[in-house]
């Protein structure tokens, strides 16, 4: 005589396996989401803070004004950075265009007279799900003295320049320049995210 064992599910474990696995995801799906908002709107802050401090110290080191440029149409927005003293689009991702956001490094002896150009440019499409928000004049030169920064010295005209970053969930943070190149980077309306102090 044969015993036979039955090692297959039953249409009732089936179902409570799939009803315990969708009340899962129902819980988990919303906190995911929001932390991934969360992650994009700190790495576009970062990066930003990041690429002002990279240019205003550029300046120093290299001992000539660096201007960093940035631009914003219709929801699309880059910055860049370039020690070209004509400027340059940060929408342009061609390295060999004259008008790319790009810097010279002088190569060693004994290619000394070369000087390789780097690629300085970020664009919207580096952060998915983030806004930037951009002042008036939102471009900056950074002077070799220092690493001030050039705001001109009429009356009336701001000692710093602001930079809101927004999530698709309505978080904001805010990265700020002042007169003395110093960066500033802070979450606006009690927006908890790591590493990003609030506002005052």
């Amino acid at each position: 005589m044969s015993i036979s064992s039955n090692k297959g599910f039953t249409l009732i474990e089936l179902l409570i396996a799939i009803t315990i696995l969708v009340i899962l995801l129902t819980l988990a799906g919303p906190s995911f989401v929001d932390n991934l908002d969360r992650r994009s709107l700190i790495n576009a802050t970062q990066s930003l803070s990041d690429q002002i401090q990279l240019a205003r110290s550029t300046a120093i080191v290299r001992n000539q004004p660096i201007i960093m440029v940035f631009d914003e149409d219709d929801g699309d927005w880059c910055f860049g950075f370039t020690d070209r003293a004509t400027g340059c689009d940060c929408l342009v991702d061609d390295i060999e265009a004259a008008n790319a956001c790009t810097v010279g490094v002088a190569q060693p002896a004994p290619d000394d007279t070369d000087e390789e150009r780097f690629l300085t440019s970020m664009t919207n499409s580096d952060f998915a799900r983030v806004t930037l928000n951009l002042p008036s004049s939102p471009n900056l030169t950074f002077e070799p003295t220092r690493g001030l920064l050039n705001l001109g010295l009429a009356a009336g005209v701001p000692r710093f320049v602001e930079y809101e970053i927004v999530s698709d969930r309505n978080r904001t943070t805010r990265v700020s320049v002042n007169i003395i190149g110093r960066v500033n980077r802070c979450a606006a309306d009690n927006a908890l995210l790591g590493g990003i102090q609030e506002c005052l």
